[in-house]
Order: C-alpha cells, then sequence, then structure tokens
C-alpha cells in the first residue's frame, strides 16, 4: 500500500469512528462495545429464546447412555437452559437403594470440594421424577488411558508424542489431581489407567471418585467410616486396601497406587498381574514387586520407594510428582550429552592428529561444551554431562600443549573445577622447559651479542685503519728523516709510545662499546699486546747491540705474530696481514738487511696490507657481519 493511499484510509477510517475516537482518544485500553445494529431487535430474540429454554418442560434432555457401573448409569444430555451438553448420572433402577443412593450423593458432595483441571466438574445435583439423585456432571470426551497406556502408534498419531513420555505426563498430571485432592482431606483409592480420561487436546481427568474416602474432618462433608473391607482394583493394590487391622488407609495408599501405574508405563502390566488370587494376594503382601533392569535406575527406584509395603516409607504425592519431574528432566538433559558426547569423540579424534588446525579443535570444543552445559542447566548433577565437560577441557589442554602454547593450556585448566593432576603436572613441566628454554635463549642472546662483529664496528674500524695508517706513513717520515740527518735514539719506540696512547684515548672514550663485546676486547687486546712488544722489542734490541734494520724487520716478525693471534682470536681473514708481516719479515731478513729504505718500505707496504684486510673485513653493512 502506498503511503498515499494508506492515508487515505486512515483518514476514513477515522471519518467513521464517529463517538468512538473520543474513547480512543480518552483511553486506548478501554473496551469498545459494538453498537446496536439499526432495524434489529435483539432483546425480543433474545426473550422469545429465553422462554423456549426457561419455561416448562425438564431441565435436561436425556440422550445415550456414556457409560454403566454397578450401581450407576451415566447419560449424555443437553442443558436446555444453557443449550450445552452435559452427563447425567443416576442410578440403576434395580440398583436404587440407601446404600447406592448415599454413594452417589457423597461422590457429588466430594467433587464439589475438588475443582481441579484434572478433575471432571459436577454442575449441579438434583432429583428426577422418581425421586433418586442424580449428578449432573461436565461432558468429556476423549480416549480412557487404559486403551492407549501401550498404543505408540495411537499415541504419537493422537497427540504426536513418544509412547513413554506422554504416559509420564499424564502420570503427573494425575498426581497434580491427587495432590489437590489430599489437600482437602480426600483419598481416591482406585488410581489406575481405566480410571483416567484423555481429551482431544491432551486434558487429562482423574474418574471414578466412587470408593474415595475423606481422611479429615471437612466442614459439610462427613469423614469417612472405614470398616476394614476390601476396595480397589486387586492388581494395583496397595497391602492396607486388603483391610488388614495392622495397616490404615491414607493418603500414602494413592502414592502406592501411583508407583503401581508407574510400574506398568515401565514394565508394561499391572504389578500384581496374575491369574490366582492367591498369587495376586501374595504379590500384593510382598511389595515392591521386583522392578526389571531395563527400567532406568531413578524410575525404578521410584517405584520401589513408591510401593514400599510400610505406608510411612512411602514418599508424599507432592515428592513423588517432583522425582517424576526430575526424570523427564534427566531425560531430556542425557539426550543433550548423547549428542555432545558424539561430538566429544570427533574433538578427541581430531585433536589427536598432527595436522588438525587449531580453529578445527576449538570448533569442535565450542560445540561438545554447549551441549554438555545445556544439558546441565537442564540438570545440574547430570555424570554423563559433568564428565564429558572434563574430557572436553582436557582435550583442549592437551591440544593446547602439544603445540607448545602453556598459557593458554594453563588457562583452560583453570577453568576446569576439578582439574586432572596430571595435566597439572605436565604443565608445570611444560612451565619450567618453556623457563629453562627462555634462559637457554637468553644465554645464547647474550653470546650471539658477545661474538656480534656490528656492536662496536665503527669505533674498530676507526681505530684499526688510523693505526694502520699511521704505520703505513711513519715509515716514510722515518726514511725522510734519515735522509736529511735526522736519527731516531731508539728506533721504533716512538710509534709504539704514540699507538700506545692513542689506543688508550680510543678505549677511554668508548670504554662500554670496546668491553661490550668479544671481538672488540679480543682486537684492543691483540693491539695492545702488538704495541707492547713492539716498545719492548726495541728496547731490548738496543740494549744487546742489534742494528736498526734488524730491529725493524724483528718488529715486522712481531706483527706477524700479533696478526696471526688475531686471526685465530677474531677473524680469520687476519691471516692476510700474518702473511703480509712474516713476507715482510723474510724479505727484509734476507735481501734488505743492510738497505734502510726496502726496509722502510717494507714496513709500508705490510701495514697497508693490513689497513686493506681490517677494512674489507669490518666494512660490510652490520646485517651481514658476525663474528663467532
Amino acid at each position: 500500500m502506498g503511503e498515499r493511499r494508506f492515508k487515505t484510509t486512515v483518514d476514513a477510517c477515522l471519518d467513521g469512528l464517529g463517538d468512538y475516537a473520543i474513547t480512543i482518544a480518552r483511553n486506548p485500553r478501554e473496551t469498545v462495545v459494538p453498537a446496536a445494529i439499526p432495524g434489529v431487535d435483539t432483546w425480543n430474540r433474545a426473550e422469545a429464546l429465553m422462554a423456549q429454554r426457561l419455561t416448562g418442560g425438564e431441565p435436561f434432555a436425556i440422550g445415550r447412555t456414556l457409560g454403566e457401573g454397578g450401581e450407576g448409569i451415566v447419560h449424555e444430555a443437553e442443558q436446555r437452559s444453557l443449550g450445552r451438553r452435559v452427563a447425567v448420572k443416576t442410578l440403576l433402577p434395580d440398583r436404587r437403594t440407601p446404600a447406592a443412593a448415599t454413594s452417589l450423593l457423597r461422590e457429588a458432595w466430594l467433587l464439589g470440594r475438588l475443582e481441579h483441571p484434572n478433575i471432571v466438574p459436577i454442575h449441579d445435583l438434583r432429583r428426577d421424577e422418581s425421586g433418586a439423585p442424580q449428578a449432573i456432571l461436565k461432558r468429556i470426551e476423549g480416549t480412557v488411558w487404559s486403551g492407549i497406556v501401550h498404543d505408540e502408534e495411537a499415541t504419537r498419531s493422537r497427540f504426536g508424542s513418544e509412547l513413554f513420555e506422554h504416559n509420564l505426563e499424564v502420570l503427573s498430571q494425575v498426581c497434580q489431581a491427587v495432590r489437590f485432592a489430599h489437600s482437602r482431606g480426600v483419598v481416591h483409592r482406585d488410581l489406575k489407567p481405566d480410571n483416567v480420561m484423555i481429551g482431544p487436546f491432551g486434558e487429562v481427568y482423574l474418574l471414578d471418585w466412587g470408593i474415595a474416602v475423606v481422611v479429615d474432618d471437612i466442614v459439610g462433608l462427613p469423614r469417612t467410616h472405614l470398616d476394614g473391607s476390601m476396595a480397589g482394583t486387586p492388581s494395583y493394590m496397595a497391602p492396607e486396601m486388603l483391610g488388614l487391622e495392622e495397616l490404615a488407609v491414607s493418603e500414602a495408599t494413592d502414592v502406592y497406587l501411583l508407583g503401581a501405574m508407574l510400574f506398568e508405563i515401565c514394565v508394561g502390566r499391572p504389578p500384581h498381574d496374575a491369574v490366582e488370587t492367591r498369587h495376586v494376594i501374595a504379590s500384593i503382601l510382598s511389595s515392591p514387586p521386583p522392578v526389571p533392569d531395563s527400567v532406568s535406575p531413578d524410575l525404578g527406584s521410584l517405584i520401589r520407594d513408591a510401593m514400599a509395603p510400610d505406608p510411612e516409607a512411602r514418599p508424599s504425592v507432592d515428592t513423588f510428582r517432583l522425582r517424576l519431574l526430575d526424570h523427564r528432566r534427566h531425560v531430556a538433559s542425557n539426550a543433550l550429552a548423547d549428542k555432545a558426547m558424539s561430538r566429544l569423540a570427533a574433538l578427541e579424534a581430531s585433536v589427536a592428529l598432527p595436522d588438525a588446525s587449531l580453529q578445527q579443535a576449538y570448533d569442535g570444543y565450542g560445540a561438545c561444551r554447549f551441549g554438555f552445559q545445556q544439558a546441565l542447566e537442564t540438570w545440574p548433577d547430570n555424570p554423563t554431562a559433568k564428565r564429558g565437560l572434563h574430557r572436553a577441557s582436557c582435550a583442549i589442554v592437551r591440544r593446547e600443549l602439544r603445540r607448545g602454547d602453556v598459557d593458554a593450556a594453563a588457562a583452560q585448566l583453570a577453568s576446569m573445577s576439578d582439574p586432572p593432576p596430571e595435566l597439572e603436572a605436565e604443565i608445570d613441566a611444560a612451565r619450567m622447559a618453556r623457563a629453562e628454554d627462555r634462559k637457554r635463549i637468553a644465554s645464547l642472546e647474550r653470546v650471539d651479542r658477545q661474538y656480534d662483529a656490528r656492536t662496536g664496528r665503527d669505533v674498530r674500524l676507526f681505530l684499526v685503519l688510523l693505526l694502520a695508517s699511521i704505520w703505513a706513513i711513519a715509515p716514510v717520515f722515518t726514511l725522510l728523516g734519515e735522509w736529511h740527518g735526522i736519527r731516531q735514539p731508539v728506533p721504533g719506540v716512538i710509534g709504539p709510545v704514540v699507538y700506545l696512547s692513542l689506543l688508550g684515548a680510543l678505549y677511554l672514550r668508548h670504554e662500554k662499546t670496546i668491553r661490550s663485546t668479544v671481538v672488540n676486547r679480543r682486537t684492543i687486546a691483540v693491539l695492545a699486546m702488538a704495541m707492547v712488544a713492539m716498545l719492548l722489542l726495541p728496547l731490548g734490541g738496543m740494549g744487546m747491540g742489534l742494528e736498526r734494520n734488524v730491529l725493524r724487520s724483528l718488529q715486522m716478525q712481531v706483527g706477524a705474530t700479533a696478526a696471526a693471534g688475531g686471526a685465530l682470536t677474531i677473524d680469520p681473514r687476519l691471516w692476510w696481514a700474518a702473511g703480509a708481516y712474516a713476507v715482510g719479515y723474510l724479505v727484509t731478513s734476507w735481501f734488505f738487511a743492510d738497505d734502510t729504505t726496502g726496509v722502510m718500505v717494507a714496513h709500508a707496504l705490510t701495514h697497508g696490507v693490513t689497513a686493506v684486510t681490517v677494512y674489507r673485513m669490518w666494512q660490510r653493512p652490520p646485517a651481514e657481519t658476525h663474528v663467532g
């Protein structure tokens, strides 16, 4: 409907409301009574119908027979005044005795006190034309429970439910009727499927209160005198219903009969279903009857408790009903738990696979956990659901442990109310192993940092290149000085002193960086030892009267030794420098022993090789440099 058309419709409706618009505006919750139709005299019609139904004749038009008992008969009838169908119960013509009349009156008065949805209500009590009492009851339609109590197909087709569950529901409603009757001091005494009617919409009615007894003093209803005679239906009868003097009929009697009906629901026959009278009596007295193992434990326990031979040992009808309700919750809970168990099996199978994804594991865990939690909401003490939830949590804990996530495993374990000690031990062991791994990693990282040539690379490179450059240039100045007649008193002393001074200054300036790694410390140590050796060599050599060139040649041998030490402790590529110094030492010793120029050139060249070697070692990008 378009917006314009909708607005037109609303306006037309408002125009047609008239005075009703004021009522709606004043109170939209007030009931609007339809107006009288013009030209139609509704009162005359109602008056004529009332005169037809209320004037003269019998108030009830008796119809077909609905049922007949030992003393009474029930007819269908139409109550003319209200135009409804009722049931009229009266005495059989040949059974109109004072005792029978009293029994019918008692039942009618008793039903008048028992107004309950599961008890057929009585509308009136009157006399027929012969003066016999008539009870006017609600006309109910349906099926006697005994006709379908064992018929799976009929129950499913009529009520859309499973037979066993439907029978338990019917019995629960019977319990409600009996519970109400007990609150009014009334004991039914004849509870059985034959006395239960199920309506077309699932209504449950407890019928035939003919032998019911009043066990409490109730105003307006005389207490029944129990003469000790047997009354009831033998197939369901309690021991006290045999008329034994030591036992009295009470509310516990109805509880026994409820247990007998539950026995029939579970076993398929009444509890005292024997052919010979002696065997029936023996079965009654030997209560409770044996319950087959096929009956669920909680229902078997309820049957035995309800059918206990001692009335005082039986539960109340309310307790019986609640235990029956608990069983039904248990059934629903177990169904949820069983479905979750199948999901749990899939979870445990997937967790055991090495290539199972974590997402797949948690999807399965969530599905079965949800099912078990639903089962526990229905029945908090469901042992299957508790075990299943426990196993599911254990499975996911093991999955997390297998992938090495100790924290996730510990979090899952903490959510469990009763964590397994073995899993706690596994997590503790995993934590210890992780701590050890972290220690090892930290130690390796420290070692890695110690041997990382990138740290202080620029300082080392500057230091070594500076010294190597000075070494390469110093011989030139020394040679020039000698050419001009300038000679050092002790050759080769000034250089090492200058070198050691520079080395000490650089160390103090960059102490933290130099001390941070092994390669830095070794570099400084090798340089310092080499300088000290080169300083000591000329001082000692001059004392021994060695020639200057010899001392200078021996200094190259010291350089070779120092470079070899660096190759062994710092970087193998220093063997190039060691080789250069060794070659220089040999060449000057053999060919330039008396040639100062040749010795100085050899010094310059070997120092130059050292500078190039060190530059090639440490000039690469930091990410590519590592000394181990």
